[in-house]
């Protein structure tokens, strides 16, 4: 090109993203490795065994710093293949271990469960199915909503400084309402159906009512804000002068304070405010204190949830979006925790997957696991022996636990008296008998050392 030759080459690093002649991103993923390798070696430095860096902390890190390094980029390289997704995992492995403080050789999948974090590649393919939602191009089915591009409501608008707005609200009581029309407003939600409404008094006599049902997949918020958006339809229509608007939700009247939010519905309810001729005050009135006016908004609103026909149907919003992908991503890792061959004694104690859960205690995990100081591990990976010193042919966690007679007096000092009949798991997460297993797993793991060092 213009006399000059333009080399050759099969990878170009174009934005941080390795391109490879046959688009497998295969090469992208490798060069990423070392990254991953370099961050959990200075974890590690932190963190061994049996001190350092709080586990939490350790799992904050790999989801705000690790995963975001990994999944760079993802929504154009990610493809949702096999050897791609065996890639994905092997990267996540090494945080995983961090943060588990498990041997090398417990599974990946057991490691997801004990760490309480998904498998990445599932957090990417669903994270790739709401980027196409955005960019408008995909329709999609969560957790049975069929979600169109054009019924989905992410973009956020930009609001000059100068056009911000805020509507101050007051807490009601009797002696400050003195005049006016008073407009009672609510949102209910009942077998998952959502409804709202208002109720208007004058002179203390109901002058009008009105209830709406709203989209099955809204919230009390939606239906709390569409309330007083229609209490302010309301006040408009009839041309009122000055009226108040009474809420039990100080969540959407905190919403309408703050001059920095930038939520279109709300920006909508603000606007309506600053046209309107008359005077509208807020209030904010605490729920199911017997006022009438508050009862009667409230009985409205859970009989509108009750109606054949949605009366208003809205746009998905994004936080909706987000809560279905996070089920989603649950109910697959759960799916694949459940038909999966590996961990299976860690199942046995875990068999439902959840993302708040953390075990991060290097000598119980070793019980939890099977993967440790026990005989038949040692026997399985090293071709040592599986036999117990006590004489027992097989020195695994159950005998560890319930029977060898070397931790009679740990389990007499921490167990309860029936810790026979009781399930391996309260024993396991029991603050004072945990305390005793952790004793009699620090004695094991020296002997084994100690063991070792002799040979």
């Amino acid at each position: 090109m213009a006399g000059n030759s333009i080399k050759y080459t099969k990878n170009l690093k174009y934005l941080g993203v390795i391109f490879d002649s046959k688009l497998t991103w295969i090469h992208h993923l490798n060069s990423i490795q070392d990254k991953i390798n370099s961050l959990q070696h200075k974890i590690y430095r932190i963190s061994r065994a049996t001190w350092g860096l709080n586990p939490r902390v350790k799992k904050e890190i790999h989801n705000k710093v690790t995963e975001k390094i990994i999944s760079y980029g993802h929504e154009i390289w990610y493809q949702d293949k096999t050897k791609q997704n065996i890639k994905i995992l092997k990267l996540q492995r090494s945080g995983l271990l961090n943060i588990t403080k498990c041997y090398k050789t417990v599974s990946t999948d057991a490691l997801q469960v004990l760490a309480g974090i998904p498998p990445l590649d599932l957090k990417l393919k669903f994270s790739s199915i709401l980027f196409r939602l955005k960019i408008g191009n995909q329709p999609a089915t969560i957790q049975n909503f069929l979600i169109q591009p054009q019924s989905f409501n992410y973009k956020k608008p930009i609001i000059p400084p100068w056009t911000k707005t805020a509507f101050s609200w007051k807490y009601y009581n009797s002696s400050n309402i003195t005049a006016g029309i008073l407009i009672y407003t609510d949102g209910s939600k009942m077998n998952n159906k959502v409804g709202g409404a208002i109720v208007a008094f004058e002179d203390g006599v109901e002058m009008f009512s009105h209830g709406f049902r709203l989209s099955d997949h809204e919230t009390v918020f939606s239906a709390e804000r569409m309330a007083i958006e229609t209490a302010i339809d309301f006040i408009v229509h009839n041309n009122i002068q000055v009226s108040s608007i009474i809420s039990d939700s100080r969540s959407v009247l905190q919403a309408l304070e703050n001059p920095n939010n930038i939520d279109t519905n709300i920006i909508k309810i603000k606007d309506k405010i600053s046209s309107c001729n008359g005077t509208i005050h807020l209030f904010w009135i605490k729920a199911h204190e017997g006022f009438a006016g508050n009862e009667k908004a409230d009985e409205y609103a859970k009989v509108a949830t009750r109606k054949d026909q949605i009366d208003i149907t809205s746009t998905y919003d994004i936080n909706f979006i987000k809560k279905l992908i996070k089920k989603e991503i649950v109910a697959a890792w759960q799916d694949r925790w459940s038909n999966s061959s590996k961990g299976r004694e860690v199942f046995t104690l875990f068999p439902e997957v959840k993302i708040s859960r953390i075990q991060g205690d290097f000598l119980i995990n070793q019980l939890i696991t099977g993967h440790g100081c026990l005989g038949v591990y040692q026997e399985r990976f090293f071709g040592g022996s599986g036999t117990c010193p006590c004489g027992h042919p097989s020195e695994d966690r159950i005998h560890i636990i319930f029977d060898c007679p070397q931790w009679n007096n740990y389990r007499e000092k921490s167990f309860p008296r029936n810790h026979l009949e009781v399930k391996m798991e309260l024993l396991l997460f029991n603050k004072i008998s945990r305390a005793g297993l952790r004793d009699i797993m620090a004695l094991k793991l020296q002997a084994a050392l100690q063991s070792t060092n002799d040979k």
